[in-house]
């Protein structure tokens, strides 16, 4: 229950940060005095403090209307990506769904916004300093692993496609934990969560390579394991995903792909019907 002296508080701060946006929306050049993004950005740190959603969720909305309008590099001088990525950071820990659909893009939002302005002044990295980005991918991982809720696995999973699609081959030096978190994803012979693994290893796949080429037998392992649960088996547009990351994972190395199952096939003790349904997974046109 939220109390009436907070729901003021919330009011407060957002009629405050609607005013300074709408002020910005007139002129232009409203943004380029410190002292009004250091007013709207107080309004917007308050109301990340808060407890209730609607309150944290209103001043992300500012923020991602503060960082289309304003000039990126007084942005950085006064330090709104440290402080608003920290304070939206800490949200990613939360089991709220609802929350991290509107945190995800907002980080990735802050992260670029930041990186256009150093990409004209570069910026030394910290020796042994994490950039936003790894400690972004690599919280998500955990978070991925640590919880056991299907429905926050698969919202999670969402948001770390969304990253993988935001920084692409960057993300190719932490393919061996998604493999982890993938295993553990196909382990569970939960369909959802193993077509959720199914989105990441194709989507990590087509970032990452040729990284890792030497990962591709463990991609090719964890999916005969998912077929030979026979979790998907009726659902047509499952295996037709599974089919087409085989394709994808043959058009980068077929010979490699190919002789991995051909191998594991005349090595191991498979049921007839699973060894017909990989051979024709090898088989198939690309």
């Amino acid at each position: 229950m939220v109390s009436s002296n907070s729901t003021t508080q919330e009011e407060e701060f957002s009629a405050f940060l609607t005013a300074e946006l709408a002020a910005g929306q007139v002129d232009p050049q409203h943004w380029d005095k410190p002292r009004h993004i250091n007013r709207a950005i107080s309004s917007v740190l308050q109301l990340l403090d808060m407890t209730n959603n609607h309150a944290r969720i209103s001043g992300m909305d500012g923020l991602l209307a503060l960082l289309t309008d304003a000039p990126a590099d007084l942005l950085d001088s006064i330090g709104v990506f440290e402080l608003t990525f920290e304070a939206i950071f800490r949200l990613v820990q939360f089991q709220d769904s609802e929350l991290l659909h509107h945190v995800y893009p907002c980080l990735v939002d802050i992260i670029r916004t930041q990186e256009s302005v150093k990409k004209k002044v570069p910026a030394r990295p910290r020796f042994g300093e994490l950039d936003k980005v790894d400690r972004l991918l690599i919280e998500t991982l955990k978070q991925l692993t640590l919880f056991s809720d299907g429905k926050m696995r698969a919202c999670l999973g969402e948001h770390f496609l969304l990253l993988l699609r935001s920084f692409g081959f960057r993300v190719a030096k932490y393919f061996p934990r998604i493999l982890s978190v993938t295993e553990m994803l196909i382990a569970s012979q939960v369909k959802t969560q193993q077509l959720l693994a199914v989105n990441l290893l194709e989507e990590c796949t087509l970032s990452c390579w040729p990284v890792f080429p030497n990962h591709l037998e463990r991609i090719c392992l964890q999916l005969m394991k998912m077929l030979l649960q026979n979790t998907l088996s009726g659902d047509e547009a499952g295996e037709e995903k599974v089919g087409e990351l085989f394709a994808v994972l043959r058009r980068l190395d077929e010979e490699s792909v190919v002789g991995f199952v051909e191998k594991c096939l005349l090595h191991r003790p498979f049921p007839a019907d699973f060894s017909t349904k990989m051979r024709r997974l090898i088989s198939m046109p690309i």
